[in-house]
């Protein structure tokens, strides 16, 4: 009706008043929605909680605040069911869109690869393996794993490690379709010799990479990762 017409038609306003005025936000606030907007709608206190340790993100969680006054984002309920100033959401998808597209398309690779990282490195205070960060940490590195080829070897193992404990956790979960991605990107990380260095790890990956597959129906996959166990 004309009422449903002219209130679409007001959150399109809105929409487009709040993009527009996102080009003239300082720049650490802009900074702060464009590293939001790496997480999709929201993103955690826990995840703001362990940027903000790193020197590169410290001042993240003022920033994020003045985005929430400034109506991009909106602060939402922890799982306690209390208001936590540094859980925020973006308050339309558009919005969200409009910030990663603040990102330069080959910039976003480094983007994710730095977040991961210092995500990374502030995550052995939390227990990473019964924890969402785990998940969180890992779908950013991924997202920046050419970067991380190019790593020592130590570094690869380790990241690989992590993607296997979220590949096996996805799989209790029965969610075969992220744990078969952890589990790639866990085996592209392997580096040379790992066979001989990190056999127990190459295992576990083929292994539950052949059951992730079999549960998805790629079974050329799961026959290739048998193999590679036999």
């Amino acid at each position: 009706d004309d009422a449903e017409v002219s209130g679409e038609e007001i959150a399109e306003n809105v929409l487009h008043l709040l993009t527009t005025k996102m080009t003239a936000l300082p720049p650490g606030t802009l900074e702060a929605l464009k590293v939001a907007s790496c997480f999709g709608s929201q993103i955690s206190h826990l995840t703001v909680e362990l940027l903000c340790k790193s020197p590169c993100y410290e001042g993240l969680k003022v920033a994020l605040d003045e985005a929430i006054q400034e109506g991009f984002l909106e602060r939402v309920r922890s799982s306690e069911q209390t208001f936590d100033m540094t859980s925020a959401k973006f308050r339309h998808d558009k919005i969200r869109e409009a910030a990663y597209g603040r990102i330069g398309a080959n910039e976003r690779v480094r983007y994710h690869h730095d977040i991961g990282m210092a995500l990374y490195s502030n995550i052995p205070g939390f227990d990473a393996d019964a924890n969402v960060m785990l998940f969180t940490t890992v779908g950013q590195l991924n997202r920046g794993i050419s970067l991380i080829l190019e790593y020592p070897s130590e570094m690869r193992i380790s990241i690989a490690e992590m993607n296997c404990k979220a590949g096996m956790k996805a799989i209790e979960c029965s969610n075969f379709e992220s744990a078969y991605k952890y589990l790639k990107a866990g085996i592209m990380l392997l580096p040379d010799g790992s066979w001989n260095y990190h056999q127990t790890l190459c295992v576990e990956l083929y292994s539950l990479l052949s059951r992730a597959a079999y549960a998805l129906g790629i079974l050329d996959d799961a026959f290739q990762a048998s193999k590679m166990i036999i």
